[in-house]
């Protein structure tokens, strides 16, 4: 497993007729039954680190970055078409590669050119184009719904924890944050390391 890897929490923000709709206290694999799952998350907020835990030692999942599996030839690898594949970074490609939706019918062409495997893609909530991303994927690739989920911030637990790796006193750390104004990287992993 990941060093210092604090399991994170979900809320489920699409599709809202799904019973879990709004809760908060989800987690990536509780979505493992489903064909595709997004990921949102702001920067630093771990989406990759979930990604890599979710992968980490099972021979059936791979996780790769968008930038490199838009380059990807499936047949390449036939081995990848079996296999539940963690797509992390689609926002970053977003931004860089030019019309967001090529990025998109990319990245669906690679996928359906696989046959369609399981597939967990990640973004930033502002490159995330909810409903007509989601219905664009689920159409192209015919599948039912696909779930959005939205990756939360630290809770109390896993911010002491975080802290705890580095200091010795975390109250103390704590109490300065919010004396300085700093509640909000408290939440974030990257910053609060």
């Amino acid at each position: 497993m990941i060093k210092n890897y604090i399991v994170r929490t979900v809320r489920l923000i699409e599709p809202q007729n799904d019973h879990r709709f709004g809760q908060v206290r989800l987690t990536l694999n509780d979505f493992d039954s489903h064909h595709g799952v997004i990921l949102l998350g702001d920067p630093g907020m771990g989406k990759s680190t979930e990604f890599d835990a979710a992968t980490d030692g099972i021979d059936e999942r791979h996780c790769i970055s968008a930038r490199e599996f838009r380059r990807y030839d499936p047949d390449d690898d036939p081995h990848w078409r079996i296999k539940t594949l963690f797509i992390d970074g689609l926002d970053e490609v977003r931004i860089g590669g030019g019309e967001p939706r090529t990025v998109m019918d990319q990245i669906i062409t690679k996928i359906k050119g696989l046959g369609t495997p399981r597939f967990r893609l990640s973004f930033r909530p502002s490159s995330w184009f909810c409903t007509s991303d989601s219905r664009e994927i689920s159409s192209l690739l015919d599948i039912n719904e696909i779930p959005a989920l939205l990756l939360n911030p630290l809770n109390e637990d896993n911010v002491r924890e975080v802290i705890s790796q580095h200091r010795t006193d975390v109250d103390a750390f704590i109490q300065k944050a919010h004396e300085l104004g700093l509640d909000g990287v408290l939440g974030n992993p990257l910053l609060l390391d």
